[in-house]
């Protein structure tokens, strides 16, 4: 399948965090925990008309029509989610989020402004990517130093494209120390609310937006007693249809192309034997790793050591290597791929990675600093429960990067 880079500001660390939305309705399930339900509530202090704002200028320039707060905002980040994530009291969503551009303004009347564009979950590996999941709408909570969550707007809608606006009056307080706003649940499609859920954007800012990837994966063939027994290419027509709309779930309009593109690996006899297939992923040098997995065609061998990642990364100025075998991963259905299309999709999480020596603690995704990273196929005829010594793999998933042919990633 045509590499297919997926928005990738799931790395993007803010500072000032502070706009965010997030499902309240699932308790402790995919979008995290609400706070609470129900109309405003004091800890809200609920939505205000314009005639009458309360603050007194301590911390604020109470003249009216002046500017008092404005910022960008910005996603969950992997590594956020949660509880790890909570930000004055208000849990994070439990997966990542990304906003492709957002913009908040706070006035000296109260009146308090958000636009959202591109709010959606990424980085999960399944179908939730690239969409709202459940959430339908959603309210901005201005939060303040000590004092926590200080005022609320009410919900308004979010779309299926991850928009929404809100042009609100909320109560001020007299004052307000580092200020954040989050975006929060406010609906779901189980749950009309309104309701007082985690945040899944907020306020703030990151690094320069991470561009997609530029990636590669190189076939090779490790055989150095030349018996003639491994295999390993990139070839036409066995792979997942291309991609080849732009959209940013990368699953949205497929189109028939000759190529499709997979990439072969198999090793004809036993597993023993001194040699491998495989591909080395070029253009990962530096990166922190968020993401890693691809997708496999049902018959092929997916066992606990092979295909796998060899991933080395850097500890301390130390190179360790670490091995993620197929098996232990997270399997799933492709996308927009039927049962019968005989495809599955496998991600991996922090429990899966197993240090080469041993002893070495895996420092975490989202932690974890790439030296290298292979794909290694060494297990021959002999493996069950398939024995077929051969896997095909396509969507190579590194930071949610998608390679899959022989030419390199960027779209």
């Amino acid at each position: 399948m045509a590499s297919r880079g997926l928005i990738s500001n799931v790395g993007v660390i803010s500072v000032c965090i502070g706009l965010v939305v997030v499902a309240a309705s699932l308790a402790g399930g995919l979008l995290g925990r609400p706070s609470g339900s129900g109309a405003p509530s004091p800890d809200s202090g609920g939505v205000k008309p314009p005639e009458t704002p309360t603050h007194d200028g301590g911390g604020f320039d109470n003249t009216s029509g002046d500017t008092l707060f404005e910022g960008t905002l910005v996603g969950v980040p992997a590594g956020m989610t949660g509880a790890a994530g909570a930000i004055r009291g208000v849990p994070a969503g439990a997966v990542p989020w990304v906003v492709e551009k957002g913009e908040i303004k706070i006035e000296s009347d109260g009146r308090m402004r958000a636009e959202v564009e591109g709010l959606l979950i990424v980085g999960t590996g399944t179908n939730l990517d690239g969409t709202t999941g459940p959430v339908t709408g959603v309210r901005a909570s201005l939060t303040c130093h000590a004092t926590n969550v200080t005022a609320t707007t009410g919900v308004v809608s979010l779309s299926s494209e991850g928009n929404a606006g809100i042009e609100q009056t909320i109560s001020l307080p007299s004052s307000c120390v580092a200020p954040i706003v989050l975006i929060r649940v406010g609906s779901t499609t189980g749950n009309p609310g309104p309701l007082m859920g985690p945040w899944i954007a907020a306020s703030g800012f990151g690094a320069a937006e991470q561009a997609p990837l530029d990636l590669r994966a190189v076939p090779f063939e490790f055989d150095p007693q030349g018996l003639g027994i491994v295999f390993a290419a990139w070839v036409d027509r066995i792979g997942l249809p291309d991609n080849t709309s732009g959209s940013r779930s990368g699953w949205g309009e497929w189109e028939d192309n000759s190529q499709n593109q997979g990439l072969l690996l198999s090793k004809n006899t036993g597993t023993a034997a001194n040699a491998s297939a495989g591909a080395t992923i070029e253009g990962v040098s530096g990166i922190i790793l968020t993401q890693l997995g691809f997708d496999f065609r049902s018959g092929g061998h997916c066992g606990a050591g092979a295909p796998r990642f060899n991933v080395v990364v850097e500890i301390n100025d130390s190179r360790k290597l670490f091995f993620i075998g197929c098996s232990a991963g997270d399997t799933s259905p492709v996308p927009g791929v039927t049962p019968e299309q005989g495809w599955s999709r496998v991600r991996f999480t922090d429990e899966d990675a197993v240090a080469a020596d041993g002893m070495t603690a895996w420092p975490g995704f989202g932690t974890a600093k790439v030296v290298s990273i292979k794909i290694v196929f060494d297990e021959g005829t002999d493996a069950g429960p398939d024995f077929s010594g051969m896997i095909v793999l396509d969507n190579l998933d590194v930071n949610a990067t998608l390679i899959g042919d022989s030419g390199s990633t960027g779209r």
